[in-house]
């Protein structure tokens, strides 16, 4: 909690650049539905649990704003190989780091549906060391960082011109990619990359909106 104070703090600042615009500054709490990190070696199931984070919302256009998420969930996960679980859950925090378009209906003052897709970076820490073979030795796991992206809808609810409730439903894709290449041919030279998505989670969450500027 020390940390988001500190995030919604640093939030509350930089607001005050983007006074010529229309700012929100939102704090939402939640509950993730975690699935499994799959991996090479066998898949690490991720416990479902709450989550928490801030946003700030800049204006651009009429109804579109750039937001600046950060969303943080605490959580375990084990180790499994052919579906068996074969270690002592470890504690474990995910973060993300998001930027990315909201569009907003223009259908009453008060009532704005959205979509909103934002990409950044992914952080995995856990918190303790690991038994990876659930013989009792324990080995220490280093942070993990992955490109990511999320894709969500929801509802704002506003109750004044500057109080309003922010609903949503969102789905939360770490990516890893897994190559990159560069071919030379008759047609001429191609590249590309491939990558494949990790986890895949859904959150549902509910906020409180505070409406700065004009």
């Amino acid at each position: 909690m020390k940390k988001l104070f500190t995030i919604l703090m640093a939030i509350s600042f930089s607001a005050g650049v983007f006074s010529q615009k229309q700012v929100e500054i939102t704090g939402f709490g939640g509950y993730v539905l975690n699935g499994k990190i799959k991996t090479y070696y066998g898949d690490y199931p991720v416990d479902d649990n709450a989550n928490y984070g801030g946003i700030l919302s800049v204006q651009g256009f009429h109804d579109t704003f750039f937001e600046f998420m950060y969303n943080r969930n605490d959580t375990k996960f084990s180790y499994a190989r052919n579906g068996i679980i074969g270690t002592t859950p470890t504690e474990m925090a995910v973060e993300y780091y998001q930027v990315g378009p909201l569009h907003q209906l223009d259908v009453h003052e008060k009532v704005k549906p959205f979509g909103i897709v934002t990409l950044g970076a992914v952080r995995f820490h856990p918190k303790e060391p690991m038994d990876l073979d659930g013989d009792g030795s324990f080995v220490t796991i280093s942070d993990a960082w992955r490109f990511g992206a999320t894709i969500g809808a929801g509802v704002k609810l506003f109750l004044s011109d500057r109080i309003g409730i922010r609903l949503q439903a969102r789905l939360l894709m770490p990516m890893e990619f897994n190559g990159l290449f560069v071919g030379i041919g008759s047609g001429g030279a191609s590249g590309g990359a491939s990558f494949r998505i990790p986890l895949i989670a859904g959150d549902f969450t509910g906020g409180l909106i505070l409406r700065l500027g004009n």
